[in-house]
């Protein structure tokens, strides 16, 4: 049976996709009729093509891409903030452990901070206390360089929920990385000795030497004016600024005098270079 239909092709708006429509067109379509002359229904027909298909049904099966609309981009950014907010904040770690602990506020019963502002001045080293005297440092950091001990005794232990979280025992027994691999090397004890073997006064002095040499380079010095201010400053615990700026004009004195054959040598005025 031969059947005549028409084909309509369609562009869907916002995609590229494509589709046909077949149909048969009416009043050219070919019936058949019985034995008693009675045209055929188009349901009683067989078709010798392939079986019909809904285009319009195939394509709306298909995965589309979603559009978003201004109000639920909005709402996805809030609940993509509040999700960070909740899951990526170290305070509420911190809440956390010590309120399963019991410390939810300090002696004076205020709600604990994070860090507050002595821990972080401590945690950066004290760098507005640079510069200062060997006697004023002294007094400050203490024989070994540190805080000292009425200091110590003055600063609360549950100022913030940094110190005391540090100062719990399960945190201040727990071991590094590196000391538990040390531990699992072999040799362990030639560590130890060679430990005992260096004097700790000799350690002393290599640190405080290494010290002002980070003191003059975080002040501006390279080269030659800052070997020039660490050994003309060896005796103290540090470098000010004072007095490396007194130091870079002594040193460049101390060079000019030299381009022209003069030895500036302390306590004796010049002298011919020979």
């Amino acid at each position: 049976m031969l059947r005549v239909t028409q084909t309509a092709s369609h562009q869907h708006r916002g995609t590229g996709e494509m589709f046909s429509l077949s149909q048969p067109i009416p009043g050219n379509a070919e019936t058949e009729s019985d034995d008693n002359g009675d045209n055929l229904q188009e349901s009683d027909m067989e078709s010798d093509t392939e079986e019909d298909i809904d285009y319009f049904e195939a394509w709306e099966a298909q995965p589309k891409p979603r559009m978003y609309d201004e109000h639920e981009e909005r709402q996805l950014e809030k609940r993509e903030k509040a999700a960070a907010k909740h899951h990526a904040a170290e305070m509420r770690r911190m809440k956390v452990i010590l309120a399963e602990r019991g410390y939810t506020k300090d002696t004076n019963g205020k709600t604990l901070i994070g860090d507050c502002k002595v821990c972080k001045l401590v945690k950066a080293r004290k760098p507005h206390l640079e510069g200062a005297s060997a006697d004023e440092e002294y007094e400050m950091y203490g024989e070994d360089g540190n805080d000292t001990e009425e200091e110590d005794e003055e600063h609360p232990v549950d100022c913030c929920m940094r110190c005391l979280l540090s100062l719990q025992p399960d945190f201040t027994g727990q071991k590094s990385q590196l000391e538990l691999l040390i531990a699992a090397t072999p040799g362990m004890d030639l560590v130890d000795e060679g430990l005992w073997l260096c004097p700790l006064p000799t350690i002393h002095w290599f640190y405080r030497r290494a010290h002002r040499y980070g003191i003059v380079y975080r002040l501006g010095a390279t080269g030659p004016i800052a070997e020039f201010a660490v050994k003309k400053y060896r005796s103290h615990r540090g470098v000010r600024a004072t007095e490396l700026v007194d130091a870079t004009v002594e040193w460049k004195a101390r060079a000019e005098a030299m381009s022209r054959g003069v030895v500036l040598v302390k306590g004796k005025g010049k002298q011919k270079a020979k």
